[in-house]
């Protein structure tokens, strides 16, 4: 079945971790890189990330949120170095890559291959070390986009690693960045990211592979009052689990849709470790105009958190192997557990029902659970 899309994005995350004694020194090289700009959150600014979230999360994810126009003209003044111990000292930090310094244009153009922008590139950095690489990318659109395009696309650049020094390529699926000259390039990119800073112990954290976040409105003809979305449920499912276009088994008919949400008619988001989705149609209007804003503004920051809190956790527990003091490792689970705790970080019911089911999709209750286990058998044994 090959569905008409309206407009689609897919934000492919590369999670790494960098070691702690490197820390300072990783962000310093970042802000010395004349194309990376220091993200400075601010309330008039960034208004949705400020009336979303509490506090707990806000202080976590965006700091500067607090932070008033002397302590901002005052932290551009610093030398860079000074910036890098500033931002080390903080709950998080972020920065916003200048697209402008990377040249556009398709070298040696196939005309089989899915082309793609990559319109954004971000990078998200929590004080234990744990980094986030956003990058956003889109198809290019000149009446539509197939359906199938936006599965391969996902299917394909979510295997990218700055381990490997060949893009692997697939005979079935071609894709051609507009941005970068050719995918090994992107490669190379994430690789000089982390090169030299990341922490091996924790290289595989998250099996060095990308982690996606995807957004498509189908048009309206495809998912409307007389088109049920049963009649698309197979092509939301390989959406869903970031299966190929021409992935060959049906999913079976009364397959349950736990790890899924749907507050409205026509639009259902879906949950998974290694990937989240929304899938929606253009008959609701919102679904074309104010959705595709909320999921990248907000929404992913709630996944974010989430996923944040995941590593954490893995990280953590790796950790607690060492011999180390109960008082120690009651500081480090203070740091990390206490929006699984609380379970709390919006007043806002969609974005909690978003937080809910991110919780349930990465286990976070089980793996708090599980910290507090071990830490018990910690403060047994002293």
């Amino acid at each position: 079945m090959e569905l008409k899309t309206k407009y689609q994005y897919t934000y492919f995350i590369y999670p790494f971790v960098i070691s702690e004694k490197k820390y300072n020194d990783f962000l310093a090289k970042i802000i010395m890189d004349k194309n990376w700009n220091v993200k400075i959150f601010q309330k008039d600014v960034d208004i949705e990330a400020d009336s979303h979230f509490l506090s707990i999360a806000k202080q976590t994810m965006f700091p500067t949120l607090e932070w008033t126009k002397e302590k901002i003209e005052t932290f551009q003044k610093e030398k860079n170095y000074e910036k890098a111990k500033i931002l080390s000292k903080m709950k998080s930090c972020s920065f916003e890559y200048d697209m402008k310094e990377i040249s556009k244009g398709k070298a040696g153009v196939d005309e089989n291959a899915i082309f793609f922008e990559i319109t954004k590139i971000k990078l998200m950095c929590f004080q234990n070390g744990i980094c986030f690489l956003f990058l956003k990318t889109e198809i290019d659109n000149t009446n539509y986009i197939a359906f199938s395009d936006v599965l391969n696309l996902n299917y394909k650049f979510r295997n990218i690693s700055p381990k490997y020094n060949r893009f692997k390529d697939y005979d079935y699926i071609k894709i051609q960045t507009n941005r970068f000259e050719t995918m090994e390039n992107i490669c190379e990119f994430l690789r000089h990211i982390c090169s030299g800073y990341e922490d091996a112990s924790k290289k595989d954290i998250y099996s060095n592979r990308l982690f996606v976040y995807s957004y498509a409105c189908l048009d309206e003809s495809e998912w409307n009052t007389t088109t049920e979305f049963t009649k698309i449920k197979n092509e939301f499912l390989k959406y869903q689990y970031v299966l190929s276009g021409d992935y060959g088994s049906e999913f079976a008919e009364d397959i349950k849709m736990d790890n899924t949400y749907s507050r409205w008619k026509y639009s259902i988001y879906g949950f998974t470790k290694t990937a989240g989705v929304v899938f929606s149609s253009a008959t609701d209007h919102f679904n074309f105009t104010k959705l595709p804003f909320y999921y990248e503004t907000v929404y992913i920051y709630i996944m974010l958190y989430a996923l944040y809190q995941r590593l954490s956790y893995l990280i953590l527990l790796q950790q607690m192997k060492e011999k180390k003091t109960q008082r120690y490792w009651r500081k480090k689970i203070q740091e990390v557990t206490l929006a699984t705790a609380i379970g709390q970080v919006s007043s806002a019911e969609h974005c909690m029902s978003l937080w809910q089911n991110w919780s349930k999709a990465f286990g976070l209750q089980e793996m708090y659970n599980y910290v507090m286990k071990q830490y018990l058998l910690i403060r047994k044994k002293e």
